[in-house]
């Protein structure tokens, strides 16, 4: 028997458009932990990162992060740009953290340049182009989180 439609497929409606850069790990394709959040934002001198846990588990995640850039109509690793979760630039972290409940981890300003993005300004401004960070999961639990698109100028 042929299978037959009496109306037209489902349209499945777009993204609810999220405010201060924000993406939630509610996004199905996203796979990281319910309740992690990254917001993004762009502030004078550079860009505010916000890693919040509004689950009620604690969360683990790496302490560095990468930097993506779009080029044709997908987004790509940037290679040799430092995003640690740092406080201050004396800080070394371990690879992993554990975000706890409720908690929000804000890390030091992330400036628009190439290189080390949070301790040292003498690199190059970021080239002209769409970028995101992304948060990963640690060991075996490999999410990737990425914030919403930002614009170098």
């Amino acid at each position: 028997m042929a299978c037959q439609r009496d109306k037209p497929p489902e349209q499945v409606p777009e993204p609810e458009a999220k405010t201060a850069m924000e993406v939630s790990a509610a996004r199905p394709e996203v796979h990281a932990p319910s309740g992690l959040v990254v917001k993004l934002e762009s502030m004078e001198g550079g860009y505010q990162l916000h890693i919040q846990n509004r689950g009620a588990k604690p969360v683990e995640h790496a302490s560095q992060l990468s930097l993506e850039r779009k080029q044709h109509d997908k987004f790509e690793t940037v290679s040799g740009q430092l995003l640690r979760l740092i406080a201050d630039c004396k800080e070394k972290p371990d690879a992993c953290m554990t975000l706890a409940p409720g908690a929000e981890r804000i890390p030091k300003l992330l400036s628009p340049h190439l290189g080390d993005m949070q301790c040292a300004s003498d690199g190059a401004q970021l080239p002209v182009g769409e970028y995101r960070v992304v948060l990963h999961g640690c060991m075996s639990n490999a999410y990737q989180l990425p914030s919403e698109s930002f614009f170098a100028r």
